[in-house]
């Protein structure tokens, strides 16, 4: 059974995602980093790769689009560094790809982070976001089945999925995206749009929460 710890990001002091993620990137030997998250900044994207250090050809990305979140500029950050980037569109502006699942791996051990943090900078450093971190014994059958069946659900998304999981090749494509609409441009501020998160000034009624910010 994998060894499990909790985060819990803004309560707990020194409890934040991007540390998270730079650990499980650190170990030895790394074979793979996978991301698989809804949302994804390129601030979120600059300060993950300033973060880690693993070789490119081991990193994938998959991303949630058609949410009013994703940004081209996020994508192309990716698409710049020569990642292998999968967008993930639901086909449906009232149906999200909503998952948040960090991974990593070496040939003993495997790890999960698995919770509410998406790649923004918020999410792994602002926010008050709680998370699974997951420590996998690979030696173990049980433990390598159950990290196996976690990775495959994600890594097997292009193959199962053809017409909504899309591996990114070059820049047309993300422009494309963006002219329909899949993907959002952050230098342009959107009214109305239901799928953004607004942003209320504070409450007169309610003192703001006391929480840790890195």
């Amino acid at each position: 059974m994998p060894k499990t710890e909790i985060l819990f990001q803004g309560i707990i002091d020194n409890n934040f995602h991007i540390d998270a993620i730079k650990n499980i990137a650190g170990i030895d030997q790394i074979n793979e980093l996978i991301f698989c998250v809804a949302f994804a900044r390129s601030e979120g994207v600059d300060l993950v790769l300033n973060e880690i250090n693993v070789d490119i050809s081991k990193i994938q990305f998959y991303l949630g689009v058609r949410n009013g979140i994703t940004s081209i500029q996020s994508v192309n950050t990716l698409l710049k560094k020569k990642i292998k980037t999968f967008c993930v569109d639901t086909g449906k502006s009232g149906v999200l790809f909503h998952p948040k699942i960090y991974l990593s791996s070496n040939n003993q051990t495997g790890y999960s982070i698995i919770g509410s943090a998406n790649l923004t900078e918020s999410g792994l450093a602002r926010n008050i976001e709680t998370s699974f971190l997951l420590e996998f014994d690979l030696t173990d059958q049980s433990d390598q089945q159950a990290f196996t069946l976690l990775k495959n659900s994600v890594i097997q998304l292009p193959n199962n999925h053809p017409n909504n999981v899309k591996e990114i090749h070059n820049q047309r494509e993300i422009i494309q995206m963006l002219w329909d609409g899949i993907l959002i441009d952050e230098n342009i501020i959107v009214k109305n749009n239901p799928a953004q998160k607004k942003n209320p000034s504070k409450s007169k009624t309610t003192k703001p929460i006391n929480s840790f910010r890195k």
